[in-house]
């Protein structure tokens, strides 16, 4: 695929998203981090001695930790956080690798491949934010040893006076540090799909992109920020307003037990915590509401089939609004990371001059007369 190396490749991104590989990769990884994130959120919750019937009532599948809690129900819920970036990154990994290959042309890139590529790295991308975040630890531990120095009578006075700028400067770096730690974060699993990098190497690309190409770095993510939000509303009211055709067919003939499962649906449904009021919360309401989905903004309090079918119709109709909502979130996700991909693969071109998708095909031509010939060597010496 040819590229302009300029901010016009990041459009295609819309494109590249719409793919079932790599939809079905990210549906599926968000579907298996909400889980894990769900057992240990409500873990977290049910030690901090709230009840089940507490925490469903109030957050249905997506609990959030507010307020004071002890600090066992924190670690729990961290767990639960680490645990869903650590599947993002696998699955953003794979779809960065797709993009990669189809970009070089290779339209039939298996999925099966672009997973155990992710495996395969899953050091160097997960290590590379977790090495910063370290560092930047110590740089704090040092801080507060200074403190502590501090509190000596007389001796401590002066020694902080001496480290003062030196701490100022500490305390700059770390600043310096953050903005990196927040664009690793976004990088990391899009360099090593790229270019199978290791951590370091990974880290180094980071660095130079920051340094080096920070301003395209930052308008081309402003465009790509609007593209995958136009995408997700886009994409989302589509989805939405084929279920509302699908509901309008099926209740010309029986009405009655549509709306009935429907209504049953929105017992297990709230689409978010009670907290969030953001920008993509009012967009779901309203989109909602305009589909006459506005029940499932407000579940039912109780759950009172007329009878188990209607009930087990109303369990599925949950279970795929929930897969319907991860997917077209994973779109909007797809449009970020299939942008990114082409986001470094441009700032590469920029600070290097390096063609990746031309270095990596004649990586591949010199590579395989070298394992002919290694191949041959053994054959010649048998007809010797």
């Amino acid at each position: 695929m040819k590229l302009h190396y300029n901010y016009k490749d990041i459009f295609r991104s819309l494109r590249l998203a719409f793919s079932l590989k790599k939809l079905s990769i990210m549906t599926l990884a968000l579907f298996i981090a909400f889980i894990f994130y769900n057992i240990f959120s409500y873990l977290a919750l049910l030690t901090a001695h709230y009840s089940f019937e507490e925490i469903w009532n109030t957050y249905r599948f997506f609990p959030f930790l507010s307020g004071s809690l002890p600090f066992f129900s924190y670690i729990f819920w961290a767990i639960g956080i680490i645990g869903f970036i650590i599947i993002f990154f696998i699955a953003q990994n794979a779809v960065t690798k797709i993009t990669f290959e189809q970009l070089k042309g290779d339209e039939f890139f298996e999925v099966k491949e672009s997973l155990k590529y992710a495996f395969k790295n899953f050091k160097s991308y997960f290590f590379s934010p977790l090495f910063l975040i370290v560092f930047i630890i110590l740089i704090i531990i040092a801080g507060i040893i200074l403190a502590l120095i501090g509190k000596i009578p007389y001796f401590g006075d002066i020694f902080v006076g001496i480290m003062s700028i030196p701490a100022f400067c500490a305390s700059l770096f770390i600043l310096y540090l953050l903005i990196i730690l927040f664009f690793a974060l976004i990088l990391s699993p899009i360099v090593v799909g790229c270019t199978a990098s290791d951590t370091f190497d990974t880290l180094f690309e980071v660095f130079s992109c920051v340094n080096e190409q920070p301003a395209r770095l930052i308008w081309y993510s402003i465009i790509l920020k609007f593209l995958s939000s136009i995408g997700l509303v886009v994409f989302g009211y589509a989805t939405f307003l084929s279920v509302k055709i699908g509901q309008a067919v099926l209740s010309m003939l029986i009405p009655n037990k549509i709306n009935e499962a429907f209504s049953l649906a929105s017992y297990f449904i709230k689409l978010s915590p009670p907290e969030n009021t953001g920008f993509y919360s009012q967009i779901w309401a309203t989109l909602l509401e305009k589909l006459g989905f506005s029940s499932l903004l407000e579940p039912n309090v109780y759950f009172t089939p007329s009878n188990w079918g209607v009930a087990v119709l109303g369990i599925f109709f949950a279970l795929t609004f929930y897969l319907l909502y991860l997917f077209v979130y994973a779109y909007g996700i797809n449009i970020w990371t299939t942008g990114q991909t082409l986001v470094y693969i441009n700032l590469v071109k920029k600070k290097d001059d390096r063609d990746l998708l031309a270095e990596k095909e004649e990586e591949e031509e010199v590579i395989a007369p070298i394992e002919e010939k290694k191949e041959e060597k053994p054959e010649e010496k048998k007809e010797e």
